[in-house]
């Protein structure tokens, strides 16, 4: 019953899709593999989606080898890709990127308490808070190399980014805001390892190491050139334990290290676990953040950070819990004009407005966005990878043959409603009412 319901539901939700999601080109398999361009907004093909859970990605893959499955929900690893490349009964398809991103967080808020408007019964763990400062965040912007990070450290499976947008939203992305482009200092390309311009960023503008007493630079606020007491201070980073952010992490902290800034380090296994101390109790300086299922449009920068979307009630986590905006009226203006935009061009020019403000101001580091490929079988699977079986489950008029009308959407991959709704087995334009079976991990 269980499994009924979920197919169902499966099915309803593919037929919504049509009005809200868009459709990419079907990829065949061949030979040759082709992307011919082309969609359909008619279907489902299949008769029944039987979703299968793993408890591993590694027992899921182990899975799609011995046929078990069709498709498979989950960005591949290094040693998956050597491994599932060389199959030849399995195809691996890289799909533009996932839609989402990693990027190294700071928080804002400089207020003696939290909130918007300031709360005085929530007084700001921060307070004060030296990440509110544009220059020291610029500084450490310049000790990220997002290129060698994201193709050597992290072994090739993520696209560098610059900006708060997955690489796959080429559209939303102000095309000057990278490597070569006509705003590349915006990119703040990386000082290391000597850092000899963020020493001179952090001397210039408060942050010295001459004049301390510590051993640690400080932040002179009265600009008096002596570490005057309240002025020391201590950096609380934290850190997710993933491959790409615990390496962004390791990156941060190396130049911490060799310019003299004190710090702490947390590393969280998971974003549950940092929810509290940083999204609610917003009690940490840095952290390396990620957001899944972003896009396909940019209007979800309003809603990720929009100083509207700041607060504080001690319970729960807002989307902007860095306060990003809180001292910036014009960036915020330009989310609502992308909120709010009449068209697309409205939007596409309000957006890179706003990212322009928003890299000026170093308000986040980008650090990548998974480009690691996915992995389907060849040929209809039918739970026991094509073989025939006696007596017939009514399957083995499908079993063996060549998956077609795969849709590698665009931020998704194969795995997308759209593949569901149009994949079928070469010579079967239909299945029979109640029999062919595409098997999902």
């Amino acid at each position: 019953m269980k499994d009924k319901t979920i197919v169902i539901v499966s099915l309803l939700v593919a037929s919504l899709m049509l009005s809200i999601a868009p459709a990419f080109a079907f990829y065949h398999i061949g030979p040759p593999a082709t992307d011919d361009g082309k969609y359909e907004i008619f279907g489902p093909r299949v008769d029944r989606i039987l979703i299968k859970m793993y408890g591993t990605l590694q027992a899921e893959m182990a899975a799609l080898q011995a046929g078990e499955i069709d498709i498979t929900d989950w960005p591949l690893d290094k040693p998956l890709i050597d491994t599932l490349s060389a199959d030849p009964n399995v195809v691996v398809l890289g799909y533009g990127g996932e839609a989402g991103y990693y990027v190294i967080t700071f928080q804002n808020n400089n207020n003696q308490y939290l909130g918007n408007p300031p709360n005085p019964s929530a007084p700001n763990p921060l307070y004060p808070n030296p990440c509110s400062v544009v220059s020291f965040r610029q500084a450490l912007a310049h000790m990220i190399d997002q290129a060698y990070l994201c193709s050597v450290l992290a072994e090739g499976l993520f696209d560098p980014i610059y900006l708060p947008i997955p690489a796959y939203m080429a559209f939303w992305t102000n095309p000057e805001i990278r490597p070569g482009g006509a705003l590349e200092s915006l990119t703040y390309p990386y000082d290391g390892p000597a850092f000899t311009n963020v020493m001179a960023l952090l001397d210039d503008d408060g942050f010295p190491l001459t004049g301390n007493t510590g051993g640690f630079r400080y932040w002179d606020r009265n600009s008096n050139g002596v570490e005057d007491s309240g002025e020391a201070f201590q950096l609380k980073v934290a850190t997710r334990a993933d491959k790409l952010r615990r390496e962004g992490g390791n990156m941060l902290v190396a130049g911490l290290e060799a310019v003299d800034i004190n710090y702490l380090r947390t590393e969280y296994s998971s974003g549950a676990e940092a929810k509290g101390p940083v999204m609610v109790q917003q009690n940490a300086n840095i952290y390396t953040s990620g957001w899944i299922y972003i896009g396909p449009d940019g209007d979800y920068l309003y809603d990720l950070y929009s100083y509207d979307n700041y607060y504080w009630d001690g319970q729960t986590g807002p989307a902007n819990w860095e306060a990003i905006g809180k001292y910036n009226a014009a960036q915020n203006a330009y989310l609502m004009d992308l909120k709010n935009a009449p068209d697309a061009t409205a939007a596409q020019t309000a957006a890179f407005n706003f990212e322009i403000s928003f890299a000026s101001e170093a308000c986040e580091i980008g650090l990548g966005s998974t480009a690691a490929p996915k992995a389907f079988h060849k040929t209809y699977a039918g739970g026991n990878n094509g073989l025939i079986v006696d007596p017939d489950d009514g399957e083995n008029a499908y079993r063996g043959d060549t998956w077609d009308n795969i849709v590698n959407q665009k931020g998704i991959g194969e795995n997308s409603w759209w593949s569901t709704l149009n994949m079928h087995p070469i010579g079967h334009e239909f299945g029979d009412g109640s029999h062919m079976t595409v098997r999902y991990g």
